[in-house]
C-alpha cells in the first residue's frame, strides 16, 4: 500500500514537472495544480461561501451582546465600588473585613472585564467596518490555500 502511493506520488511529479517544461517550450502560462486538502481524501470538497452582508449583520448582534455585557460589568463595578459608608460598615460590623474584601475582588473582577471587553468591541468594529466596505463595494477577496 505504501509502496503504491510513493509511486503514484513519483508518477505525479514526474506529470508535473513535464507539464511544466512543455508549457515553459510552448510560451504557454503554466498553472500548478492546487494541493488536495488532506481530509478530503482525494475527493474535491466545494468551500462554503459566506455572504459579506450576513457577516456584517452577525458581527452587528455580536457587538451589540458585547456592548450589553459591558454594561452590565459597569453597573457590578459601580455596586461593589467602595464607599465610605461601606467603609464604615466594614469597620462596625463583625465580619465586615471579609465582606468588603469580597466586595473589591469582585469590583476588580468587573473593571477587568469591562476593560476586556472594550477591547473586543474595538477590535470587532475594526472587522466590522472592513466587511461592511465590503458588502458595498462587492469587492472580491482572494485566498490562497497553503
Amino acid at each position: 500500500m505504501l509502496r503504491t502511493q510513493q509511486v503514484a506520488a513519483a508518477l505525479s511529479f514526474l506529470l508535473v514537472v513535464a507539464s511544466g517544461s512543455a508549457a515553459a517550450d510552448s510560451d504557454a502560462t503554466f498553472f500548478a495544480t492546487p494541493m488536495q486538502d488532506p481530509t478530503s481524501q482525494g475527493f474535491i470538497v466545494p468551500l462554503p461561501e459566506i455572504e459579506p452582508a450576513d457577516l456584517a449583520t452577525d458581527l452587528r448582534e455580536t457587538r451589540t451582546d458585547l456592548e450589553a455585557r459591558r454594561l452590565h460589568f459597569r453597573e457590578v463595578a459601580e455596586d461593589t465600588r467602595m464607599t465610605t459608608g461601606k467603609f464604615i460598615l466594614a469597620l462596625i460590623a463583625p465580619g465586615g473585613f471579609l465582606l468588603a474584601a469580597g466586595s473589591e475582588i469582585v469590583h476588580t473582577q468587573a473593571e477587568n472585564k469591562v476593560a476586556s471587553l472594550d477591547e473586543e468591541i474595538q477590535e470587532l468594529g475594526v472587522d466590522l467596518e472592513m466587511f461592511e466596505g465590503i458588502a458595498r463595494d462587492r469587492r472580491i477577496i482572494l485566498a490562497r490555500y497553503p
